[in-house]
């Protein structure tokens, strides 16, 4: 009798011998031999084993809650002062527009934070939340790079003033293209918004990458237009050149090189600490909250000539009494 191995299965006979045939079929190319030992099949997909629900202790989760309230608050209250006296004094040119959208924005980021809407099942309402924390924050980033822009097209001498864009361009470009990405990232990855625990995304999902890797480039694309204005700074300047404008671009450039970064450590943290539930990490995240949300007030205060000017003229008075 002759026996024939199935297909993609390779024939091991190394233990045969005259007398006592011993025949093995080995299945290759991924393949695992069917239970009849009748032919070689792919086997199924693996289900990935899920990540287990952090469990806090109810003291603690009541104190990660009340941390994170906390620090959203913190930077709320610093970013809504700088509205307010921007408003205030009626400030709108082209530069102070890309700031009050970058306030905005991350204003209404931790806004969104403020609410305790998780559960089993998910809550629509959880996952709105969480696509406007990835759509606000990606539009504070992406503001961030327009302004990095403004400022290098001053400082480099580009255009004489007022910026590379118009303030109309700023505009759409600032809150159209997160929206564009953040409606991209829903098609494929819409179940990874919001969690049985926390009304962010699912960090264990391809959702990461769709929110991070825009965010890294436009970061990084940010420090290498900050960089090159400080490389030209020696740039002969165009005629006409608004020499206040340039000024105002040349402390932007050393603000944003503070601001962004605490941003971006305060998003990270913020994200990591909702998805581990760690009680340092929340504490990380109000400390860096705290610490962007009063650099954002102190720098964008002190780099409009306006306010500069208002800042000086109650500083001095004080000094005088």
């Amino acid at each position: 009798m002759v026996y024939k191995c199935p297909k993609f299965a390779l024939c091991d006979t190394l233990r045969s011998t005259s007398t006592d045939m011993h025949i093995r079929c080995t299945c290759q190319l991924g393949t695992i031999m069917k239970a009849d030992n009748s032919s070689c099949i792919v086997p199924p997909p693996t289900t990935p084993t899920p990540r287990p629900i952090p469990t806090l202790p109810t003291v603690t989760k009541a104190a990660t809650s009340a941390i994170s309230r906390g620090a959203s608050t913190l930077i709320i209250i610093f970013l809504s002062i700088s509205l307010i006296l921007f408003l205030v004094f009626r400030i709108f040119d082209p530069h102070r527009c890309i700031q009050m959208c970058e306030e905005l924005s991350l204003l209404a980021a931790h806004l969104c934070l403020l609410p305790s809407l998780h559960g089993d099942p998910i809550p629509t309402e959880c996952r709105v939340i969480s696509i406007l924390i990835h759509y606000f924050y990606t539009v504070c980033f992406t503001f961030m790079l327009l302004e990095a822009l403004h400022m290098y097209a001053m400082v480099a001498s580009v255009v004489k003033k007022n910026g590379m864009l118009a303030t109309k361009q700023n505009l759409v470009v600032g809150w159209g293209v997160p929206a564009f990405i953040v409606l991209f990232n829903m098609c494929f990855e819409y179940e990874s918004y919001g969690t049985s625990y926390h009304c962010w995304l699912a960090m264990d999902t391809g959702l990461v990458y769709g929110q991070y890797i825009p965010i890294v480039v436009i970061v990084v694309t940010s420090f290498t237009l900050i960089e090159a204005a400080g490389a030209s700074e020696d740039y002969p300047a165009l005629k006409e050149t608004d020499e206040v404008d340039k000024m105002t671009a040349k402390i932007s450039q050393r603000t944003l090189f503070i601001i962004l970064p605490l941003v971006f450590a305060s998003f990270v943290t913020g994200t990591v600490a909702e998805y581990m539930q760690e009680v340092p990490l929340y504490g990380a995240f109000t400390i860096l909250n705290g610490v962007a949300g009063g650099c954002m007030l102190f720098f964008h205060v002190t780099s409009h000539p306006k306010t500069r000017a208002l800042v000086s003229k109650i500083t001095g008075k004080k000094d005088k009494e």
